[in-house]
């Protein structure tokens, strides 16, 4: 990462034109995936990382827990990410951003193996929980068809409710009041502590919601001496 832009962008011409002259059942995954980096970032030397990363394929309702420290990059596609409150996001590659590869060289983990893809917890009819292995967030997924309905039950602190597709409607119960918002692609709500929501689906497309808050869960485990930690 550290050689001359030139020379990295060269060798990156000589690979992608030998990769040319091969038949298609010839090339690995690997060597599909360098072809898809380079056609976005020519002569970037995170194009070789196609042979250094694990390429994870992800379908609709997988996830992936990605630990501090590790590196990633997004090929294509939409995903919902949620990350823990950092100031600190480094780049050394696949990007038109400022390159800091003497910080990521010192900081990351080194850590190698396969990636575990989380298929998430049926709670209930229409809602699933993915709950990683981190005090500092856990997701709730809503998939409602037309007329359906789910409570979401109270969280302990505050939380935030996310939009993906479809229409419908959320009910806020509050002490004193209730309110309903409506929802569709985009809309994204503030959602206060100790309150219960309701959410129906009223469009013919399927309502897809999403909500973030602490893992309550682990945070609970922690306290009570379920989980012992040895450094």
């Amino acid at each position: 990462m550290r050689q001359d832009e030139a020379q990295v962008a060269d060798c990156l011409k000589k690979l992608v034109q030998r990769l040319e002259k091969m038949e298609p059942e010839q090339k690995t995954e690997q060597d599909k995936t360098l072809n898809l980096l380079y056609a976005q970032y020519p002569g970037d030397v995170g194009c070789f990382a196609a042979y250094l990363m694990n390429k994870l394929d992800l379908e609709p309702n997988d996830a992936i827990f990605i630990g501090a420290n590790e590196p990633h990059a997004y090929l294509q596609g939409e995903c919902v990410e949620i990350m823990a409150n950092s100031d600190n996001v480094v780049r050394a590659g696949l990007t038109p951003k400022f390159k800091d590869v003497d910080v990521l060289v010192e900081m990351l983990t080194y850590k190698d193996g396969p990636p575990e893809v989380m298929k998430g917890d049926v709670v209930k009819e229409n809602l699933k929980m993915y709950r990683p292995p981190c005090e500092d967030f856990q997701l709730e997924q809503v998939e409602l068809r037309k007329g359906e309905s789910v409570k979401l039950d109270p969280a302990n602190g505050p939380s935030m409710l996310v939009t993906i597709s479809g229409d419908g409607t959320v009910a806020m119960s509050q002490k004193k009041s209730s309110a309903s918002m409506p929802l569709y692609a985009g809309t994204i709500y503030y959602c206060q502590p100790k309150n219960a929501f309701h959410i129906t689906c009223t469009s013919e497309s399927p309502l897809i919601v999403y909500r973030s808050n602490v893992n309550e869960k682990l945070i609970m485990e922690s306290r009570s001496g379920s989980i012992c930690t040895i450094h």
